[in-house]
C-alpha cells in the first residue's frame, strides 16, 4: 500500500483456519520507518508460506541496501545485511527530506 507516495507495509494476524478470511483484516501492525522517503521491496522469496518471518530490503537516500527479517507475531525486526559503502560513509552525517510543493 503507498501512503503519500511511499510504499508501507501493514502486518495482518491471518485469521483462525475456518473462519471468514477477509472479515479479520481490519486494522493491522504498520511497520514503521526512520527516513520521510524511502524504498521497500519485500521479497518474492521470503521463506515459507506459514513463517512468521517477512523478509524484506530497504533503502533510501541516506541508509545503504539493508535486509531485514521481521517476526510478525513479536513486530520485532532484525538486520540481516547492509550492503557496505565506500568512502568512508557516515549516516549520522547525512539526512533525507521530504518537501511538497503546491503545484
Amino acid at each position: 500500500q503507498r501512503v503519500n507516495g511511499v510504499t508501507t507495509a501493514t502486518i495482518h494476524r491471518l485469521p483462525l483456519h475456518g473462519a471468514d478470511p477477509m472479515g479479520g483484516l481490519s486494522g493491522g501492525d504498520i511497520i514503521e520507518f526512520k527516513d520521510e522517503a524511502y524504498t521497500l521491496s519485500l521479497g518474492s522469496s521470503s521463506g515459507p508460506f506459514n513463517s512468521n518471518i517477512l523478509r524484506y530490503t530497504y533503502t533510501s537516500l541516506v541508509t545503504p541496501l539493508t535486509w531485514y527479517d521481521h517476526d510478525m507475531v513479536s513486530n520485532e525486526r532484525v538486520v540481516k545485511k547492509v550492503a557496505p559503502v565506500k568512502g568512508g560513509y557516515t549516516e549520522e552525517d547525512y539526512v533525507t527530506l521530504r518537501e511538497w510543493a503546491t503545484s
